[in-house]
């Protein structure tokens, strides 16, 4: 039930460890008032349930929610799903609204790449790759659907890129779709009719039973949210994702953006590319967990997160706490300043 957060390039990396019969989601929001929360540059792998949840247990409300340039990958077999969104009661599923997923590679999961049985979201320039059952899904609800590139891998089970169920369960809107500008094995020009990439589904987790109708199809999208996604072109994702997807870059002393990425983003990263990937059992069938450099700690006298090097250039005092918490003139802290480089 918290509000106003912000998480930003931490990696999650669950894994089987010494407990082989262990679930866990890889980020989860369950139920309500939960709002304006945003993750970005976050990388999960090897959960045992979904990399990334929304799941209500009550009609409280999951609102504005963002997933941002992040890397959702290899969830371990058995339940091998990256993303969902939905609730234990109709009434519930209406009130999870506004929900965008953008810029993020998913990649080596069977299914719910993502699946969306919420009442609306966006899902916007992102790449799908190498799912094994099927990679969209929504059941019901009004959907955006832009720009993404879907690129089959070794698990390709040979569906379409995009399956709809009409209505669902978890919400009570008819299923509304607005599909423009995305790129799959059905259709390699995003400029093209992209209602060949669609199909219905029988129910959640079911099979292609034909064409999808044309009555469920938008001319147009979802109202623009004060703060709207900036759309790419499908065909120019991988040149400009690939190179900073997921947490793969830490501040240094400066306040400069430095590569970080691990030995686990890499070689995933190299997949794609190379189009390689599968479905791991445990971590330890892809290399296991990476070793890390420690680092060193930048130097902040006051302990206020602001290194003192960074304060002394914009004018602050290195020696004092409180300047952290002060307002600047762009609206944020001076901490916060610092974090987002």
């Amino acid at each position: 039930a918290a509000s106003d957060v912000v998480i930003r390039y931490i990696r999650v990396r669950v894994g089987k460890g010494c407990q082989p019969d262990q679930t866990g989601d890889g980020v989860a929001i369950y139920s309500g008032p939960v709002e304006r929360v945003v993750l970005d540059h976050v990388s999960v792998s090897w959960t045992i349930d979904e990399g990334f949840q929304l799941w209500a247990y009550n009609g409280n409300g999951i609102r504005n929610i963002t997933l941002s340039n992040s890397i959702i990958a290899e969830a371990l077999a058995g339940h091998s799903t990256a993303i969902i969104a939905g609730a234990n009661a109709q009434s519930w599923g209406d009130a999870i609204t506004d929900i965008d997923i953008h810029h993020s590679l998913i990649m080596s999961n069977s299914h719910r790449n993502p699946l969306l049985k919420n009442r609306n979201a966006r899902f916007v320039n992102n790449i799908v790759y190498n799912w094994g059952f099927y990679a969209y899904q929504a059941l019901g609800g009004t959907h955006d659907i832009v720009g993404n590139r879907f690129k089959a891998g070794p698990l390709d089970p040979g569906v379409h890129e995009i399956q709809i169920g009409t209505s669902s369960s978890e919400n009570s809107a008819t299923a509304s779709i607005y599909v423009v500008g995305n790129q799959g094995p059905n259709n390699a020009n995003p400029t093209a009719d992209n209602w060949p990439m669609v199909r219905a589904v029988s129910g959640e987790n079911g099979f292609e039973v034909g064409s999808l109708a044309l009555s469920f199809r938008r001319s147009s999208p979802q109202v623009t949210l004060p703060f709207p996604i900036v759309v790419e072109l499908a065909t120019s994702l991988e040149s400009s994702l690939l190179p900073t997807v997921g947490a793969s870059q830490r501040l240094d002393c400066n306040g400069n953006w430095a590569p970080n990425r691990d030995a686990v983003d890499t070689r995933l990263i190299s997949e794609y590319q190379s189009g390689r990937g599968g479905i791991p059992a445990t971590e330890n069938d892809v290399g296991g967990f990476p070793t890390l450099a420690s680092g060193t700690p930048c130097t902040d006298s006051d302990h206020d997160g602001m290194p003192d090097s960074w304060e002394t250039v914009k004018g602050l005092n290195p020696n004092s706490a409180s300047d952290g918490i002060l307002i600047a003139q762009n609206g944020y802290t001076n901490l916060e300043n610092y974090l987002n480089g």
